[in-house]
């Protein structure tokens, strides 16, 4: 009968064993880990710019005021001037924001595109040229 205890004792202990290598063996061979933690674009910070098609306007995705929050903008190439603005919102995941900008086939409107869950419910928007 001890021996019995004995060894279920030794099971246990060798399956606890086995979990704590495999969630520390990650951490110590890759580094840091932290899925939930991730820094935030710095306010005024590029994210993405796209010149369009016809080289006149150059869209652009710029970092907020906190995690989440972003300008999405249009600007003339010749005169800098900022032609149209819109504020972006997308939800803070587990991973760091990726932000993608196009121009339509026509060049008529620019799309930004913020994925913030792996490619599940990204954040999309569009401003029409004027």
């Amino acid at each position: 009968m001890k021996t019995e205890q004995v060894r279920k004792l030794a099971l246990v202990g060798g399956a606890v064993l086995l979990l704590a290598g495999g969630i520390a063996a990650p951490k110590l061979i890759l580094g840091d880990l932290e899925l939930f933690s991730w820094k935030p674009a710095l306010p005024g910070a590029v994210l993405s710019e796209r010149m369009s098609p016809d080289s006149q306007l150059i869209a652009s995705v710029v970092g907020g005021d906190s995690a989440g929050r972003y300008t999405f903008s249009l600007r003339s190439t010749r005169t800098g001037v900022v032609i149209a603005r819109h504020q972006l919102v997308a939800p803070v995941g587990y991973h760091a924001h990726r932000v993608q900008l196009e121009w339509s086939r026509d060049g008529s409107r620019a799309i930004a595109t913020i994925d913030h869950d792996f490619g599940e419910k990204n954040v999309q928007d569009s401003l029409l040229r004027p």
